[in-house]
């Protein structure tokens, strides 16, 4: 994100406009979402009177930073956006209370619900959008892949609410805050796809959120959005049932309260799932992993974490010990009311700065980090006393062994035997696109869908701080049938992990099965050195060693004109200086329509265009390099009973010995090697973050060409050990 005061642009990366369109799907608002760093709120100063280029004030579009400029950024007038004031709803409006049924017969979730979108255009062109009331003939769905006027069986009538759960862009807060129009204004992918921006409503997003909401349960939400075109611009209406409100003009609010930390119930761990992990829905039984324009819960792109509220089995996927027992997210993570408070004063001024770990993927307030951490297993099970205390039952089984084994090693690092959801993640700008790897899906003939990879062309980085406005969204009618030109994401279900995709995911990482056993690091805590589960999320970008930054999107993707085919039809990225990076990868034969940076060569090309680039932003002397870099995400859910845990058994071989963890297995950082990687290390073209330098090509099935870039958990251990004492010798 741009700093506050910036003397180029060479500093500055996206304004805060850009950040809040980004990050406000997830975050609840307030803070720097309505503030700007002077304390001012931020719609209610004229950004004329704003210096130039303050990061608050100054922001790139995000096509601009989606397609690539070395302009400078342009000023942003919140006065028209209105800022983000806190949405204190987004957590405390009861999941289950008074939701709405839509006409339909389904229940959306009360805050923030998935929503149809209509559009009524004149001459092909959007001259109103009414999110979830459909008003009658003449409308059509702003989204022409999902249009629900020529997908859905459904007869539409005019005033009734409908909602639209497999639609990952259409929840109504995503929709305010970054709202488009499908099938006119610039075509954004290979597909002719075109999307028009119309506008932020940052104002209105608290209320489109109370759309799943009926308070009377007579059929219509409290609230209704529309957008109106106004000019050139568009407006944005809220309107309410006046019906829900009684005769003083007030409205009973079914509010969650903090008192109910605790209750058993699963709520809070329901309103925490709507951003952090995939939660079974108990009333639709729908697992909603997808709600959110970040395209996945954060928990599950960082710790692959499914929450199972009601499992039927102990091997469904999600489940958990502590979530049978009736545990929730807040009986963990949430602050106690201080002794001596009453509920009333402490509910007016709760802390809402929740227990956590540490964070290492970024470093926003880190003085928040373990202050305090939230409850652990070393905390219940030894220090506290309210959960089984973990020693006699393991000496029994080890015998002289268990006290070392409990002293060095996190109690989840076997009590989590595996994780049943995906979770390898590599973030790929190197060529300037957001690709993240992830499989998606087209309809082949008669609609049947057919498995390829396909990245977001010209996608922007994908959530925490990047725009992300790029996404291909689609809708899919059922598991193999699609009506629309695109489908999309769908991830490697736990019971269905064995497609295409499944496939290359086990050749990349060299394991036999979908039972993910997740990585083992080192890592330095209250207990001591203890080894630990975690998931490595690796980012292979630029970094310039001039202005010692990593490159902006908006940069690389500067440096790309697009993706073309030759007359063989092999797909290559076409750079700004004219040179071609062809794809060269794939799996069982087929490309996987990702040109990517796989030689020393292709290095140089792309070098010599971010050159390019940065000498027009204006600097002198730039000189950016391959980057790759890796953090680790601690995974400490989805515990097991102990008869499922690693050496329940009372033997040693889960983890040593052939096909252990430690001793036979590979660690996947990036699907594809780079011909001549060690040589372009030397060369100062390639560079790794000294924290993962075990970074290395890997050959997978030993046909004598690396296959990854990557490193043995054993290596991974030893290497991280080393560096955590040299470190106390520092």
């Amino acid at each position: 994100m741009a700093q506050k005061k910036n003397k180029s642009q060479l500093t500055f990366d996206i304004g805060t406009a850009e950040e809040v369109a980004t990050c406000a799907s997830c975050h609840p608002g307030g803070g720097p979402y309505e503030f700007d760093r002077n304390g001012n709120r931020l719609d209610s100063v004229n950004p004329d009177d704003a210096p130039a280029l303050d990061g608050d004030y100054y922001t790139y579009s995000s096509d601009e930073t989606k397609d690539g400029t070395a302009a400078k950024p342009h000023k942003f007038d919140w006065r028209k956006s209105g800022s983000l004031e806190a949405d204190c709803f987004t957590c405390h409006l009861d999941p289950d209370t008074k939701r709405l049924t839509d006409a339909n017969g389904v229940k959306p979730v009360t805050y923030n619900p998935r929503i149809r979108i209509f559009a009524k255009r004149v001459n092909g062109k959007a001259e109103a959008i009414s999110m979830g009331i459909y008003p009658g003939a003449g409308w059509e769905s702003a989204f022409t892949y999902s249009d629900p006027l020529s997908r859905s069986k459904t007869k539409f009538e005019a005033g009734k609410f409908y909602s639209d759960l497999d639609n990952p862009m259409a929840d109504s807060r995503n929709y305010l805050r970054q709202p488009y129009v499908e099938g006119e204004g610039t075509p954004f992918t290979d597909l002719q796809a075109k999307r028009k921006f119309l506008g932020n409503f940052f104002t209105e997003a608290p209320s489109g959120a109370l759309m799943g909401w009926d308070n009377n349960q007579d059929g219509y939400p409290v609230t209704y959005v529309k957008l109106e075109k106004n000019k050139d611009e568009f407006d944005a209406l809220v309107y309410y049932e006046v019906s829900e409100f009684d005769e003083d003009d007030e409205i009973t609010i079914p509010v969650l309260s903090s008192k109910d930390t605790e209750s058993g119930d699963n709520k809070w761990t329901r309103v925490c799932g709507q951003c952090h992990v995939g939660v079974k829905d108990p009333i639709n039984g729908s697992l909603q992993v997808r709600t959110w324009g970040l395209g996945m819960k954060a928990d599950i792109v960082k710790r692959a974490e499914v929450w199972n509220l009601d499992p039927q089995t102990e091997k469904d996927p999600g489940y958990d010990v502590h979530a049978a027992a009736g545990l929730e997210c807040t009986s963990c993570h949430a602050k106690g009311k201080p002794d001596g408070v009453d509920w009333e004063d402490y509910v007016t001024d709760a802390d809402h700065n929740f227990p956590k770990g540490t964070d290492s993927g970024n470093h926003v307030r880190d003085d928040l980090d373990n202050q305090p951490g939230p409850k652990n297993c070393t905390y219940c099970h030894i220090q506290e006393g309210s959960g089984p205390d973990p020693a006699e039952a393991h000496e029994n089984v080890f015998g002289s062994a268990a006290q070392s084994h409990i002293k060095g090693i996190a109690c989840e690092t076997c009590h989590v035997p595996q994780v049943r959801y995906w979770t390898f993640r590599t973030f790929d700008y190197s060529l300037g696109f957001t690709y993240n790897y992830d499989n998606r899906h087209f309809p082949g003939p008669n609609g049947k869908m057919m498995d390829v990879m396909l990245a977001p062309y010209y996608g922007p980085i994908p959530g925490y701080g990047m725009g992300n406005v790029s996404w291909l969204v689609g809708h899919r009618d059922s598991e193999d049938f699609s009506t629309d030109l695109l489908a999309p994401v769908a991830y490697m279900e736990p019971d269905k992990s064995n497609d295409m995709y499944g496939q290359m995911y086990q050749h990349m990482t060299g394991q036999k099965g979908f039972e993910w056993s997740p990585p083992m690091i080192y890592t330095k805590n209250k207990q001591g050195e203890q080894i630990t589960l975690a998931n490595p999320i690796t980012i292979q970008t630029w970094f310039d060693k001039t202005l010692k930054k990593v490159l902006y999107p908006r940069e690389i993707n500067a440096a790309i004109k697009g993706h073309f085919f030759t007359q063989k039809g092999q797909r290559y990225a076409l750079l700004s200086t004219g040179d071609k990076i062809y794809d060269k990868t794939g799996y069982m034969g087929h490309p996987d329509m990702k040109p990517e940076i796989s030689t020393l060569d292709d290095v140089q090309k792309m070098r010599k265009a971010l050159i390019e680039i940065l000498k027009k932003e204006g600097e002198q002397n730039p000189d950016p390099v391959l980057f790759i870099g890796a953090h680790y995400f601690k995974i400490s859910h989805g515990v097991l009973p102990a008869d499922q845990a690693l050496g329940a058994n009372g033997t040693c071989t889960a983890c040593h010995g052939k096909n252990g963890r430690i001793e036979d297995r590979t660690l996947a950082f990036t699907p594809n090697s780079i011909q001549g990687f060690e040589e372009g290390i030397q060369k100062g073209l390639i560079m790794i973050d000294p924290e993962v330098n075990y970074i290395k090509p890997v050959d997978l099935d030993g046909d004598g060409t690396a296959d990854i870039l990557g490193a043995s958990q054993k290596e991974v251990l030893e290497k991280m050990k080393e560096e955590l004492h040299e470190t106390e010798k520092k």
